[in-house]
């Protein structure tokens, strides 16, 4: 399956899940207001970084080795059967520590102890959501692109369904509920549908760990779980320091236009890499590679510009869409947010190549170093500038983070091939 196909049907689902996520933030925005839209943006980035804990941070690594190997059965079998058992470890370990430091977590993360309850039950869910990750993961190291897109689409309508349902019902804590328990009734969906392709060939009982390839994904989770955990934190801290020194609706008001610009982006990464990370990964010559990062360039750098030009025209009908006309504060915000943007995707390419090869301590490095000087930079230029500083920092450090990432990944690919 080519770049234009893959691409497409990967941006069917992700337009429809993104759609469901575009009206549960409405909803939020309307019936609870900015600090509501602040809390729910809290709790999606512990979750982000629960299900990353979850499942070992092994699935972009499951990924790359089953593309890597999948005209060799016996080494692809041990590949899926280690990550199970990583994945059903890991997720007890999580759900152990959410159920026991329940209370904590929820006082540093909505500074109240009203949602422990809503903690505690991710506790007891966040089983679903790993293993729902891990057959995700594995479809798409297969390439059952087709398959993959069905998955996707059953998981947003159930989304949809369950969090308008519970956000009429209950308000912001029918919202965190919902995320919080809709994977459970997905995980029925997708082992219906997943059952013949992949479940029915492994005894649940009979599963080996193969030590070989648990030092591989345990190696490449390395970079998947900074990641993975080091924005979220980053963006928890962000919220946060807006909370503190503005106020909770101004930190709303940055969830707002944070929410949008990762949620269109996402179109375009969630796209390219179902492609994009099994490609790079079976590549093997320096040409191939260039090839294929020049070639994802001229697709998606054209578009994207003509997007934001758009978005910024368009940006005030966007926002009482989207959100409501009391998120106007963020009008002022697009034009240096839709730079970052431009600066982000372009160095997302480089980023990923890092990934597909394992070009492990390069990598982490550029996700720590960034985090850091994002959260540095926000705080200089919220304190000079207020909230139109956050978007001020987010352009200039993903400007310096592209011109990094092209540089290392130009330099290590000299040394090393």
């Amino acid at each position: 399956m080519n770049l234009l196909k893959s691409s497409g049907l990967t941006f069917i689902a992700t337009a429809i899940r993104l759609s469901v996520a575009f009206v549960i933030n409405k909803m939020v925005s309307v019936f609870v207001g900015p600090a509501g839209l602040a809390i729910l943006g809290q709790f999606q980035n512990l979750l982000q970084i629960s299900l990353v804990c979850s499942t070992g941070a092994i699935n972009t690594g499951v990924v790359k080795y089953i593309s890597e190997n999948k005209s060799d059965v016996i080494k692809k079998r041990k590949i899926i059967e280690t990550s199970i058992v990583i994945s059903m470890l890991a997720s007890l370990f999580c759900a152990i520590f959410l159920y026991v430091f329940s209370l904590d977590i929820a006082i540093y993360i909505f500074n109240k102890d009203e949602y422990e309850y809503v903690i505690k039950t991710l506790s007891f869910t966040i089983f679903f959501f790993s293993l729902n990750q891990l057959v995700i993961s594995i479809l798409n190291g297969e390439r059952e692109i087709l398959l993959l897109t069905k998955v996707n689409i059953l998981q947003s309508i159930v989304s949809l369904l369950l969090s308008i349902t519970l956000i009429k019902l209950y308000s912001i804590e029918g919202a965190l509920l919902a995320l919080s328990v809709n994977q459970s009734l997905v995980f029925f969906l997708i082992v219906s549908v997943a059952y013949k392709r992949i479940i029915k060939h492994f005894n649940i009982l009979k599963l080996s760990c193969d030590k070989e390839v648990l030092l591989q994904l345990v190696k490449f989770s390395m970079m998947a779980i900074t990641t993975a955990i080091v924005s979220p934190v980053v963006l928890i801290w962000i919220r946060g320091y807006i909370t503190d020194t503005i106020s909770e609706d101004y930190a709303g008001y940055w969830q707002a236009i944070y929410f949008f610009s990762s949620t269109y982006l996402m179109l375009i990464t969630t796209s390219l890499s179902t492609y994009f990370l099994p490609k790079l990964s079976s590549c093997k010559l320096n040409k191939e590679i260039n090839d294929e990062i020049k070639n994802g360039l001229k697709l998606v750098l054209p578009g994207l510009i003509i997007t934001s030009i758009f978005i910024y025209l368009l940006k005030d009908l966007i926002i009482v869409t989207l959100f409501s006309e009391d998120f106007m504060e963020i009008s002022g915000m697009f034009k240096y947010q839709l730079f970052g943007d431009v600066f982000k995707i372009i160095s997302w390419f480089f980023s990923y190549l890092m990934l597909a090869k394992s070009i492990t301590k390069v990598y982490i490095f550029c996700e720590i170093f960034f985090s850091i000087t994002l959260c540095m930079l926000m705080k200089v230029f919220i304190d000079c500038s207020g909230l139109i500083g956050a978007s001020m920092a987010y352009t200039v450090n993903y400007f310096i983070y592209m011109i990094a990432t092209i540089y290392l990944t130009k330099e290590y690919w000299k040394r090393n091939v």
